[in-house]
């Protein structure tokens, strides 16, 4: 299956997904995402865990439990288009 990184990544959470795990120095749940870096009123934490297994299963996060990394074969090409690499 081709992966078109940047459609994967081309809703607002997601790319809110990547960009925080990112700078995250840990994990995170889809409720500790949720409280700490999503618009309250418009998203929800099962909206967050979606989001989070289609990143999975396009290889740019992996779940490990409830906890989600960025991890996958796909992560590096996310992070370039998003242009985390190298920003400060």
């Amino acid at each position: 299956m081709k992966v078109s990184v940047s459609h994967a990544i081309g809703h607002e959470v997601r790319k809110l997904l990547v960009h925080t795990l990112w700078y995250s120095a840990e994990p995170l749940t889809a409720d500790v995402f949720w409280r700490g870096y999503c618009p309250h009123g418009t998203i929800t934490v099962m909206t967050v865990k979606y989001h989070a297994s289609q990143l999975a299963l396009n290889g740019i996060i992996r779940i490990c439990g409830e906890r989600f990394v960025l991890a996958g074969p796909h992560s590096g090409d996310a992070v370039r288009l998003l242009r985390l690499a190298g920003a400060n």
